[in-house]
């Protein structure tokens, strides 16, 4: 079977999330090729489908062959966004094979800098587990929690690098994030959408670019480098 480097590179991504949502696909190639246009994207999906590398699942996902009979992970969708809102290029490094986070990936700045992310989900109830969990984990990483209420932050302990998400119920549209260093009372509520935004909100000056300036200026768990 021959695939070219870009249909490698979305399958090296699938074979960790296991799911991928359609409108995940273009951001991800423009990490490795800003030139990629939908058209572009169209045709690596249906080489990658006519190979058997992947299955439609519903309207609007991708998935693993094998996956096809199973529910999709919602919490890897949301850590896909996650590193889409964070990278500036292609994972260097990308892994769900690191309990107890959902995903983990390396990343590069444009001036050479490294960082590493771990995606953590906490569920309501679960916050003090969570914060004897951490304590026993490697402070290398900048943990994202992926919170379902902002309230849940109170109940945390965390001493790595982090920052919260927020996925209220019932909503699959838009997280908040919150500065660490933030109490809920205090947080202006931003927020970065990826699912059903157009083309310019993804990479215009309000879309994902607008994210991340926060996100490194605001001491949300950034790390500054090695």
């Amino acid at each position: 079977m021959f695939l070219t480097k870009d249909q490698k590179y979305l399958l090296s991504i699938l074979r960790e999330t296991g799911d991928m949502r359609l409108d995940q696909v273009l951001p991800l190639m423009r990490l490795y090729d800003p030139q990629k246009q939908a058209s572009h994207c169209e045709a690596i999906l249906r080489h990658l489908r006519y190979c058997g590398e992947l299955m439609p699942r519903g309207n609007n996902l991708i998935c693993l062959p094998e996956l096809r009979e199973e529910m999709p992970d919602s919490e890897m969708l949301d850590a896909l966004d996650i590193l889409l809102a964070l990278a500036t290029g292609p994972p260097l490094q990308i892994s769900r094979r690191r309990a107890p986070y959902k995903l983990c990936f390396l990343l590069e700045r444009e001036d050479g800098r490294l960082d590493s992310f771990a995606v953590l989900p906490v569920e309501p109830g679960r916050e003090q587990m969570v914060s004897i969990l951490m304590a026993q984990q490697s402070k290398g990483f900048t943990v994202p929690l992926l919170l379902s209420a902002l309230e849940q932050s109170r109940l945390l302990q965390i001493h790595q690098k982090h920052y919260f998400v927020i996925r209220p119920a019932g909503c699959d549209s838009f997280k908040e994030v919150m500065p660490a260093n933030e109490r809920p009372e205090q947080s202006r509520g931003h927020k970065f959408t990826t699912k059903g935004a157009t083309d310019n909100e993804l990479h215009g000056p309000r879309g994902i670019q607008e994210y991340r300036r926060f996100g490194w200026r605001s001491g949300m768990g950034g790390s500054r480098g090695r």
